[in-house]
């Protein structure tokens, strides 16, 4: 029976934190999304899509499940209440430092003397060309912000604490946190080049057309 209450409680637990990530998902990609358009009619870049949706949506979810229980019996039970104190922290604490990182870094750029402003009406952009208003300034800031808080989350939550075992030992989860840290500092420190361009970020006009 305590082995049972065991693995049902690091199940609970970790259906609790995929909950919370996919809610931080959900309010800071709307958030981010609709700043954009509201605001400067711009957009995200389709690889931006696809990585935020597979690699960490399906990819580091895959890995957050496949933490085991911990050997010993906690003596409190993991929270099930959706609208619960830690529920709700795990959701707010990162969605706000997310929409807060979006900000600043928004008001950074615009700070500097070099900064263009894009308005795709200006250049006539069809609506089926969606995907060029992320070739931008703006859009490049929102999808450092949201890979980053997203994979970050996605890590945090997988925490063992005293329901499932140390993330250390879920290689996994280690390697793929690791690869998306790497992707947001060598968009930011490296020049234009060929990754750079796919997710529209730091890159220019002769290494787009190349």
């Amino acid at each position: 029976m305590p082995d049972l209450i065991r693995e049902g409680r690091a199940c609970l637990a970790t259906n609790m934190a995929t909950f919370s990530y996919f809610m931080v998902y959900a309010f800071l990609l709307t958030t981010i999304r609709t700043f954009f358009i509201i605001f400067k009619n711009l957009s995200l870049g389709e690889w931006v899509w696809m990585t935020s949706d597979i690699g960490v949506g399906v990819i580091m979810m895959f890995f957050m499940t496949q933490s085991r229980a911990r050997p010993e019996l906690a003596k409190f039970r993991p929270t099930a209440t959706l609208l619960g104190l830690r529920t709700v922290s795990g959701v707010l604490v990162p969605y706000l430092l997310g929409s807060a990182i979006m900000a600043v870094g928004i008001v950074i750029l615009h700070s500097y003397k070099w900064y263009d402003g894009l308005n795709p009406s200006s250049i006539h952009i069809r609506a089926q060309y969606w995907m060029n208003k992320g070739d931008n300034y703006d859009s490049a800031v929102g999808v450092l912000a949201l890979f980053i808080v997203l994979s970050t989350t996605a890590y945090v939550n997988t925490y063992g604490g005293e329901f499932r075992r140390a993330i250390c030992r879920n290689v996994g989860i280690n390697v793929v946190y690791v690869l998306f840290v790497f992707l947001v500092f060598w968009m930011c420190l490296t020049g234009p080049n060929e990754l750079n361009c796919v997710f529209r970020v730091n890159c220019d006009t002769k290494s787009s057309a190349e």
